[in-house]
């Protein structure tokens, strides 16, 4: 499904900075702040975001001081970060192009839940193996069914400004663990006129312990499991979790 994402985004890429304008990326900044004092990761940490999409937290980390670098897999969202100003690629997380050796390496925003087939996290976690220094960190993080069931089973948006609108229908298949999320994008050629884009986005949404059965003990040792931005643990009703793994 990561091979069909990187297809979408073609549109909602150009708009993507003004529909999360409402959502606030400090608690994912804070969180890594967190994180990265308490493992005494200084400013010199290089960091790798997989999945950065227009750079938002990247300009961020970048402007904190850290040396970033980000990725997507998507060569439309990759392209818009590059007009932040950072060091972006279009990359995948099961093949990332870096022989350089990262401090700490992010995959936030519930990227890792367009990955359908668990068997597959385990090209992720090896890739993130590799691009880590001895005793590095890989933090991912993962939507949850508690979240798709309270907020996102049957939720529809409509969204107007002067150049732009979109529509946004979100439903969850709970026999199939799958949450869709669907745009009509209208985005203006010329005064009056309109490009109509239809882009459809899927996740898997995973059970925690199938994730944590994935994660190669060989690998990675197990530092946390949070929930909802905190550092305590997850709970069942925790319609967000973070996993932070330390390279052996």
């Amino acid at each position: 499904m990561l091979d069909q994402t990187s297809k979408n985004y073609e549109f909602l890429s150009k708009i993507y900075d003004e529909i999360m304008s409402g959502v606030s990326h400090e608690s994912w900044y804070k969180l890594i702040i967190n994180i990265c004092e308490e493992k005494k990761l200084g400013k010199s940490a290089k960091i790798l975001e997989l999945g950065g999409g227009t750079g938002i937290l990247g300009k961020k980390l970048k402007d904190y001081g850290f040396n970033y670098q980000g990725s997507d897999i998507s060569f439309e969202m990759a392209k818009e970060a590059k007009r932040k100003n950072l060091d972006f690629v279009c990359a995948d997380s099961r093949n990332i192009p870096f022989c350089d050796k990262f401090n700490l390496i992010i995959f936030l925003f519930d990227g890792i839940n367009y990955i359908f087939n668990i068997e597959e996290f385990t090209k992720t976690f090896q890739q993130a193996y590799y691009g880590l220094e001895t005793g590095g960190y890989f933090l991912f993080d993962i939507t949850t069914e508690v979240n798709s069931m309270r907020n996102f089973r049957n939720y529809r948006e409509a969204f107007a400004a002067e150049k732009f609108a979109y529509i946004r229908e979100s439903y969850y298949y709970e026999s199939d663990k799958e949450q869709c999320n669907d745009f009509e994008i209208f985005i203006e050629k010329k005064e009056g006129i309109y490009h109509r884009r239809s882009e459809k986005h899927r996740q898997k949404i995973h059970s925690t312990e199938s994730i944590i059965k994935s994660i190669p003990q060989d690998m990675f040792t197990i530092e946390g499991i949070y929930g909802n931005f905190s550092r305590e643990r997850y709970k069942k009703d925790s319609e967000r979790i973070h996993f932070l793994l330390k390279k052996h």
